[in-house]
């Protein structure tokens, strides 16, 4: 976990969401205090009497998609930390990151546990294949199977466990939105709901919002915008009892 220890066993009076993300949500390339999911929970327990506090477990890892996020959460990660809320984490090129890491499964030989998978990749052509190159045409329909795949399997455990998962639409450097359409689309039949920051960079030159030149993972003013914009949409994750009120700027 790319977070301070947190006890398996959760704290009296404690709200628990799991996040879970890329190497985006994880902080490639910032410190452990500059990540957006330390930002904003850092904030709201400022924000919140002492007797009550939040706590946002960071279960990204780089590479993760929706595929290991449903692995992760058929595993017990929930039960095991006694979650109360789910966040998973999306960006505008998720119908191209799916069917990488399918690939990418399948050319490391990494087991896929799932004849729906081993279908998907059959249908693709990845077997034996040394190279990944996108096709939109191709792997959009793909990026869609799986994730409709994905999203059943974590919304049929949380539901069994009464957890809510909301999909956070985390901001790219480049803007782009065109898939978000899709993605509420997609889980609109679970009642997931889709919660869009993707505007959280304004007009910021996108320069001034890299790791580096040649990186475009979000720096650590990046990290700020991302935790601003998302600090008031935990109304809609937080129980009427953690409802926290944000002082005017």
């Amino acid at each position: 976990m790319r977070d301070k220890h947190y006890d398996e066993v959760k704290p009296d009076n404690t709200f628990r969401i799991a996040l879970l993300g890329s190497s985006k949500e994880m902080g490639w390339g910032v410190g452990d205090n500059n990540t957006f999911e330390h930002l904003v929970e850092s904030r709201v327990n400022e924000l919140l009497p002492d007797s009550a506090s939040i706590e946002i477990l960071n279960f990204s890892v780089y590479a993760y998609t929706e595929i290991q996020f449903a692995k992760l959460v058929e595993a017990g990660t929930l039960e095991k930390f006694d979650v109360d809320a789910v966040i998973v984490c999306s960006h505008t090129v998720w119908p191209e990151k799916l069917a990488e890491s399918l690939y990418r499964l399948t050319r490391d030989g990494i087991p896929l546990e799932s004849d729906f998978l081993d279908q998907k990749v059959r249908e693709a052509g990845f077997l034996g294949k040394d190279k990944f190159e996108f096709d939109e045409e191709s792997f959009d329909p793909l990026g869609v199977e799986v994730a409709e795949w994905a999203y059943r399997k974590m919304d049929h455990v949380a539901d069994s466990l009464e957890i809510p998962i909301s999909i956070i639409f985390v901001p790219s450097i480049n803007r782009t939105t065109t898939k978000l359409a899709l993605l509420q689309k997609i889980v609109s039949p679970s009642g997931i709901e889709v919660i869009d920051i993707s505007d959280a960079y304004g007009d910021i030159d996108e320069i001034d919002l890299r790791v580096a030149p040649w990186d475009s993972h979000p720096n650590e003013r990046a990290h700020r915008l991302i935790a601003k914009a998302l600090l008031p949409q935990l109304t809609k994750i937080l129980p009427d009892s953690l409802q926290i009120e944000l002082p005017e700027e």
